[in-house]
């Protein structure tokens, strides 16, 4: 138990440095869970800048959501082209469109706020394209969350700063840590 107190008073130490540094900053991210999952999948395998051009041409192209969801497989992937993966990209948020139609007919993810972390995490995994970290960070984002997405970088990091074992390699269970 005292290893595990001292771990947090490290992680509360770095983390009020960083907020201390850089605030507390919304890094573009939306409010809106179904905005921020397109924000999120437009930012895989691509660069910031890049993807947060093609998020404001893809709002533009379609102000609505229901505008995305008439729209052709092939007209969604020619508005998130610069994205880059855009086919991949457009297939699966057609198919988590038509998902939330038939599981709440409506184009909007606000009946998960009510579920527990691990339903609300479970559901959007189950989600075409939507693995842990994305989920975790619609969750954190969008429905305001204590859950912490890691991926390769933070994964590094966390292994630098002690945090878990030099060892260790990076699984969904470390994630959950």
């Amino acid at each position: 138990m005292t290893k595990v107190k001292g771990l947090i008073r490290k992680i509360q130490s770095v983390t009020s440095l960083l907020e201390e540094a850089y605030q507390s900053p919304r890094l573009g991210n939306k409010v809106n869970p179904l905005n921020e999952l397109l924000y999120i999948q437009l930012s895989l395998r691509t660069t910031g800048p890049s993807f947060e051009r093609t998020y404001t041409h893809f709002k533009k192209c379609f102000p609505k959501w229901e505008d995305v969801y008439q729209a052709s497989e092939a007209e969604v992937a020619g508005s998130m082209f610069n994205a880059g993966l855009s086919m991949q990209k457009a297939s699966n948020l057609k198919k988590i469109l038509q998902v939330l139609i038939d599981d709440f007919g409506k184009l909007s993810l606000s009946s998960l706020k009510k579920l527990s972390d691990e339903e609300l995490e479970n559901y959007l995994c189950s989600l075409p394209g939507i693995g842990k970290k994305s989920a975790r960070c619609i969750m954190m984002y969008s429905f305001d969350r204590a859950v912490f997405p890691v991926d390769s970088h933070c994964f590094r990091i966390i292994k630098r700063l002690g945090w878990i074992g030099k060892k260790e390699k990076y699984t969904d269970k470390v994630a959950d840590k």
